[in-house]
């Protein structure tokens, strides 16, 4: 797209509606460019994927901003007023760890070669597309920056927050041991894909996960215990028969019963497997339902 122009920003606008960034690569960027129209387009195509953004219009404004804004990658212009985009780049990286990424009208070879010599992590001639700008940017993310811990995760009817620990359905809070907590977690980040026993055994208990086959199956039960209508007839946390577990998130219901559990009631063996432990399997010692401290 040409940017400035009103067809990029009508091109912008319907490209933006492409997926979010995947989870663990949304960054905050700082986005340097003397046209305020150019900033607003980037900040929202940005902003359409899930990502912070920070503008500034020139190159003093712009170290300033990465001092201050500690942003993961720069979008850089190079015609700046008062400071050449390649000096700011050269002073950049006297302190800037993270992706500089040029993007220039000037597709010059020389010009090419310096900026990527002074530190750029790449190059990106206008007029560009919405798509590739975005996948640029996930790509000099997970090469030069890596992936930023999430903070929380909301998917259909959930939203998990890592820091707290909690998990919320249609906005209440579903409690869960750390144990639960720690599978969930673990299924809604890989939701609508299933993951074999195997790989949930071994996420939550390590590599010697021998035995614990039954306990996840009591885990499980109480889970669904706590977020599903009907444990009998799950909708989200879905067991696929001789393979594993899948997790469907859902859509908002807000006329859905959220179980705020304090307690576990006994298991029904046929929704979960053939558990048959009544207690939670965080503390009992049976030969049924192995356990680790949380």
């Amino acid at each position: 797209m040409c940017l400035g122009s009103a067809r990029a920003h009508d091109s912008a606008r319907r490209e933006s509606s492409s997926p979010e960034a995947a989870d663990g690569e949304r960054y905050r960027i700082l986005i340097v460019d003397d046209d305020a129209s150019v900033c607003r387009l980037i900040a929202d195509v940005a902003g359409s994927a899930g990502h912070e953004s920070v503008q500034a219009s020139s190159g003093v404004e712009a170290i300033e901003a990465c001092q201050s804004a500690a942003p993961d990658i720069v979008l850089l212009d190079l015609m700046l007023p008062g400071m050449h985009g390649l000096d700011v780049c050269r002073e950049l990286r006297r302190f800037f760890r993270g992706a500089i990424v040029v993007l220039s009208g000037c597709d010059d070879e020389n010009t090419v070669a310096r900026a990527l010599d002074l530190g750029a992590d790449d190059y990106l001639c206008k007029p560009f597309r919405v798509r590739e700008l975005l996948a640029r940017i996930r790509a000099v993310g997970r090469r030069v920056v890596g992936p930023r811990p999430l903070k929380s995760l909301e998917a259909g009817a959930f939203r998990i927050d890592f820091e707290q620990h909690r998990l919320y359905r249609n906005g209440l809070e579903v409690r869960l041991t750390p144990t639960e907590f720690k599978l969930v977690d673990y299924l809604l980040r890989n939701r609508g894909r299933v993951v074999t026993t195997a790989e949930v055994l071994e996420r939550i208990w390590g590599a010697r996960h021998d035995g614990y086959t039954q306990t996840l199956r009591v885990h499980v039960g109480h889970i669904r215990d706590k977020i599903e209508d009907d444990r009998r007839a799950p909708r989200h946390l879905l067991t696929e028969p001789g393979i594993g577990f899948r997790f469907e998130p859902g859509n908002e219901d807000h006329g859905a019963t959220t179980h705020v559990r304090r307690g576990n009631p006994p298991d029904d063996p046929s929704a979960d497997g053939g558990a048959t432990d009544s207690r939670s399997s965080e503390s009992t010692g049976s030969s049924q339902a192995r356990s680790l401290p949380d």
